[in-house]
């Protein structure tokens, strides 16, 4: 990671630009709580369920836990560029030294040979050693921090951005349906040549494709090509039965050949006129019930 002042400087241009809209935040969660304190000095027990309350707590917590968050990251930020440059500078300061009284030193062995002929001048190799490893630990340190710091905003972001999807979108909050929603995204995406491990960082890292607006235009798609895969999947209709038009016989193209209207009564009579137990009427009863269920 680059910790040069300048890149440092660019880092503070940006946290400042962000700090009005952090600002902002703040002012509106002070406002939340106090109209959240307002509630329950007006209402007390009376009126409010146990889940109303359950839910005015743990908002509370998360407001509180959102103001941390901004307090470590103005925090960090106020303290850090001017940190990454002091240790730059002394860190500067010291291999200028070390160029300057050691440049004899070429090779591993002037290096033994000076440790075993010149205790004074090797006191000093390692006094100069010790401080810069100690600078550039420090350093590894700042860089960690502003990981940390980046990872926190961006944590923030996507908590926002996630919460604004699902206000629009709630059928990707429900535990029963969410789960086939979001495969039916990443499958998408897979189609489109994206891998788990892309889509993973993307998730993780990149602002625009966290965004609820981009996660509306993912589900969208997504929606729209599960829908086409069924269309075509589906096929037209098969066996659909043309309207029949009053006076119509079956031969002329309406209904299949089958029973009709009026074959019930009419099968009804010619078992009657059959003689009992005759072929007739076991052929005639047969056809009659199958009129009568349609068959």
């Amino acid at each position: 990671m680059d910790l040069s002042p300048r890149k440092m400087a660019e880092a503070m241009a940006a946290y400042r630009e962000q700090e009005a809209a952090w600002v902002a935040d703040v002012e509106a969660a002070a406002q939340a709580k106090e109209d959240a304190a307002l509630l329950e000095q007006v209402t007390g027990d009376r009126g409010v369920t146990s889940s109303q309350g359950d839910a005015t707590k743990e908002e509370m917590a998360r407001v509180r836990q959102d103001l941390e968050t901004q307090k470590e990251i103005r925090d960090f930020w106020s303290k850090a560029p001017q940190a990454a440059w002091q240790v730059a500078s002394q860190q500067a300061e010291l291999e200028a030294a070390f160029k300057r009284d050691f440049a004899d030193l070429r090779t591993p062995a002037d290096v033994d040979r000076l440790l075993q002929t010149d205790p004074q001048r090797a006191t000093y190799l390692r006094q100069l050693g010790t401080a810069l490893q100690t600078t550039q630990q420090q350093l590894v340190n700042i860089a960690q921090g502003v990981t940390q710091a980046d990872r926190m905003q961006f944590d923030r972001f996507a908590g926002q951005e996630d919460a604004k999807f699902l206000k629009s979108r709630p059928e990707f909050g429900d535990p029963k349906r969410a789960p086939e929603l979001q495969r039916s995204v990443l499958n998408m995406l897979a189609e489109l040549g994206y891998t788990t491990e892309d889509v993973a960082k993307l998730w993780q890292n990149d602002r625009t494709f966290r965004s609820a607006r981009a996660q509306e235009i993912l589900a969208d798609a997504a929606a729209f090509r599960a829908a086409r895969a069924n269309f075509k999947a589906g096929g037209a209709p098969k066996d659909v039965r043309p309207l029949q038009r009053p006076g119509m016989r079956a031969t002329d193209g309406a209904l299949p050949a089958g029973p009709r209207v009026g074959d019930v009564a009419r099968l009804t009579k010619a078992m009657e006129r059959a003689t009992g137990g005759s072929k007739d009427q076991i052929m005639a009863a047969i056809a009659r019930h199958r009129a009568q269920v349609g068959r």
